[in-house]
């Protein structure tokens, strides 16, 4: 999706096909997803019996640890550092025993059966009774335990380490996961020694415990798909030593950030869903559990209590390559746009020399206006052919790319609106004060994006931007941060559109205006400000309508519409100008001089003789 791009995905991710689900057997228990019948892997019991036996063992390798453990400290010999490393060799020996059990050989990533839940409960008592274990024994402490697909974090620290927001902030090892707790809660979980102990354990890869068998991520295969109630994120236990029943009851909630394992930008997939597991239940639960933001590549969760989170989706399928999914009409399209974006591109730059070459037009406000217009939109192209050729890499710069473009897209927006907001003054007032006005409206046309975009990387904590395909805004509910604005200036500029008119055609009427010579310049740049809002308006509106209707048609009109906004801008705002076409002429094609002497004869009538003054002057005449 871009300016260029003739797939529409400026406005939303091309939508694939959706086949029906295949091998489901679930029911819904109150808000529970559970299973009543298994899979074809699941019924392989020799898997599901060596994850249920390496879960036993992990039960008795962490007893006889923690036994060697507590004979350990008790020496009273021991030292401060000792009793850590004693400390942090039980952690790490947890961590390594827990990691070989979610990861046996051969094991499916589905496993069915009530034995298999009840293991997979008992796996994460373990390891958070480890982690408490842990924080229990020190104050002022934090240390991290990390094994592969693992991780936990434990802190004991004062209460009023966590006054602030960023320490009540946990971010995993794994990208765009992290949790939030509450103020509140950090209160209610203070120890007799003025310590809160806070443990954190993700894990990145878990068995699906239930009845469908889940596409593997990285695997070329599709004949996994399509599975509904799918593990679509990592997980995340959350325990405060002290506050195991915690509810909240002051609006504050747990608050989560989840990167989807199937990403919408190699994933069809639907339906995320903020998810908890009930240990009565032997499920994931959705009671007390919210989504908020959420895009094709992470959702944010909030919920009301604590215990293990994580995200259900339904995945449809795996995306194929979009080229050759779209066809020759697509492809077409997306050749036509990327040619009309260096034609643009070309032509702005030949606008903003124009604007800073004649001296009539760089001082004149309706002109700073203009220019200040193009270079957005020649930022805004110049991004996008950045984009397209560099983006699918990943990379946080492609974020940075895509919030850049974000950015200079909502200027552009803005100083269109400027545009007829000027326009509009221009015509019920006369304003002597250019310099002031010049100033707020620098303000308004690059200070609003630098909100809007600001508050996106906030709120969606630097996930609301793709770094797969095109470097653009995620799909989802973040798009509405270039939507929604759009929509409200375009409105707002159609508006303001009608009203000049009105008031023009009750000048004429009236004729109060007539033979005035301000009225050329008038009409001149009613000219210019209505070619700029057709522009804009008309190149966003078959954006639109490419969203509705999704075909080739309908892509190639965005396409050729959204990449030659510049090409018309400086066909109807320069060369079409008469005036303008005149001083660049002189500007670059100098007259010839002809230097004549003149005699001019002065008689001093107080002197007896006659004094002559030759004056060489300069005449000019053009060929």
């Amino acid at each position: 999706m871009s300016l260029c791009l003739p797939s529409g995905r400026l406005l939303s991710s091309r939508k694939c096909g959706r086949p029906p689900p295949a091998r489901l057997a679930t029911t819904d228990k109150a808000t529970a997803t559970q299973t009543t019948e298994p899979s074809t892997v699941s019924e392989d019991s020799s898997s599901q019996s060596d994850f249920v036996a390496n879960v036993n063992a992990l039960e008795t390798s962490v007893t006889s640890y923690k036994q060697d453990l507590d004979r350990t400290l008790e020496d009273t010999n021991l030292n401060e550092t000792q009793r850590e490393e004693a400390v942090e060799e039980f952690g790490n020996k947890v961590i390594q025993e827990a990691g070989e059990a979610l990861a046996p050989k051969d094991m499916p990533q589905a496993l069915g059966g009530e034995d298999s839940a009840v293991a997979f409960t008992n796996l994460q008592d373990m390891v958070n009774n480890a982690s408490i274990t842990i924080a229990t024994l020190f104050t002022n402490y934090t240390k991290n335990f990390t094994n592969g697909n693992l991780h936990m974090q434990v802190s004991s620290k004062p209460l009023s380490y966590y006054s602030k927001p960023e320490a009540r902030r946990f971010d995993t090892p794994y990208s765009g996961t992290s949790v939030e707790l509450p103020e509140e809660l950090y209160k209610d979980g203070v120890g007799e020694d003025g310590s809160v102990r806070v443990v954190i354990v993700s894990y990145e890869t878990l068995p699906n415990i239930n009845n469908t068998i889940p596409p593997e991520p990285g695997a070329d295969s599709k004949e996994d798909f399509a599975v509904k109630d799918q593990l679509g994120s990592n997980i995340i236990s959350i325990t405060v030593v002290g506050t195991e029943d915690w509810r909240s009851v002051k609006g504050q909630h747990v608050r989560l950030n989840f990167s989807h394992v199937y990403g919408g930008d190699h994933f069809t997939t639907s339906n995320p869903r903020c998810v908890w597991w009930d240990k009565r239940g032997l499920a994931w639960n959705t009671t007390g559990c919210f989504s908020g933001i959420n895009s094709d590549n992470f959702t944010e969760c909030s919920c009301n209590h604590m215990t293990s989170f994580s995200l259900l989706m339904d995945v449809w399928g795996r995306r194929e390559n979009l080229r050759s999914m779209e066809g020759q009409g697509y492809e077409a399209a997306r050749w036509l746009g990327t040619a009309g974006c260096v034609a643009s591109w070309l032509c702005l730059a030949l606008c903003l020399a124009v604007i800073v070459a004649l001296k009539p037009l760089r001082t004149t406000l309706c002109w700073r206006i203009r220019g200040q217009l193009c270079l957005s939109l020649l930022l805004a192209y110049s991004l996008v052919l950045v984009s397209t050729s560099v983006g699918g890499k990943g990379a946080w710069w492609c974020k940075a790319i895509g919030a850049l473009l974000h950015y200079s897209l909502l200027c552009v927006f803005s100083w269109g609106a400027i545009e007829g907001f000027n326009m509009y003054l221009m015509f019920v007032k006369v304003w002597r004060t250019q310099r002031r006005l010049l100033r707020y409206y620098l303000g308004a046309g690059f200070g609003f994006p630098v909100v809007v975009v600001g508050l996106t990387l906030a709120v969606t904590r630097g996930q609301g931007y793709r770094t797969e395909g095109i470097c653009w805004l995620a799909s989802g509910a973040v798009l509405w941060s270039f939507v929604g604005p759009m929509v409200v200036i375009l409105t707002m500029n159609f508006l303001i559109f009608v009203l000049v008119i009105r008031i023009l055609i009750r000048n004429i009427k009236e004729r109060k205006r007539a033979l005035r010579k301000r009225d050329s310049d008038l009409k001149d740049r009613l000219w210019g400000s209505t070619v700029i809002f057709f522009n804009l308006g008309f190149s966003w509106a078959t954006g639109v309508l490419h969203l509705v209707f999704d075909a080739t048609f309908s892509a190639i009109l965005f396409s050729i519409t959204a990449s030659s906004q510049g090409v018309w801008i400086f066909v109807f705002g320069i060369l079409l100008n008469k005036k303008i076409r005149g001083d660049m002429k002189r500007l670059l094609i100098p007259a010839k001089d002809d230097y004549g002497v003149s005699l001019n004869v002065i008689q001093n009538s107080k002197q007896e003789t006659e004094n002559y003054k030759v004056t060489i002057f300069a005449t000019s005449t053009e060929e």
